[in-house]
Formats: structure tokens, C-alpha cells, sequence
């Protein structure tokens, strides 16, 4: 008598779950656009932060930095997007910020 393995499915449904998400099996990006005004004289400045087999993560992801290297004196509107490949060998997730840039010290 064969015995038959139930098992299989769920372990491969898991691992296409964790290996890609619902979008891309072996590579997706993707970008939640946020734009709102007038685009004229608005800098545009990116935070991000990176992951490398879930395991180690470096960078700030925050405004904080956004606003600082872009010298923003006011915030019109803010993006996300993520990249990943293979779901979990490397992730980057960016926030970008658009607004007005401020007099330059020099």
C-alpha cells in the first residue's frame, strides 16, 4: 500500500508564499505613489534601508534624513517603495519625499 503525503501542498504554498508574496516569485518592485500639487521647484529626496537574508539591515528609512540631506523646509507629499528579490534575500524599502527646498548655506 502507497502511503500519500498530504504534506507537500501546504509546504509548497508556504514556500512560494515566503519566496515571492502575491506579486513577483524572484523579483519585484514596487512604488505607492502619493503625489499631490504642483511639481515646479520641488526637490525630491530618498531615505532607504536594506535587509540581506532577513538576517542584517542597515540604513534609515525615515524623513528625518530625507529632509535633512535635501534641506526641505516644507513636505508636499511622500512615496514607499519596495524592492525584493526572492522575498527574502534582499529587501530594500525606500521612503521618497517630494517639497520645497530651502536656501542653501553657502
Amino acid at each position: 500500500m502507497v502511503r500519500q503525503s498530504y504534506w507537500f501542498a501546504p509546504l509548497a504554498a508556504v514556500l512560494i508564499w515566503m519566496l515571492g508574496g502575491c506579486y513577483g516569485l524572484v523579483y519585484r518592485k514596487h512604488t505607492d505613489p502619493a503625489r499631490v500639487g504642483n511639481a515646479a521647484n520641488l526637490s525630491v529626496q530618498r531615505s532607504c534601508f536594506r535587509s540581506y537574508l532577513g538576517l542584517v539591515s542597515t540604513g534609515d528609512a525615515s524623513l528625518r534624513p530625507a529632509i535633512k540631506n535635501g534641506n526641505l523646509i516644507a513636505m508636499h507629499s511622500t512615496e514607499r517603495e519596495y524592492t525584493l528579490v526572492l522575498g527574502f534575500l534582499y529587501r530594500r524599502y525606500c521612503v521618497i519625499l517630494t517639497g520645497t527646498p530651502g536656501q542653501s548655506a553657502e
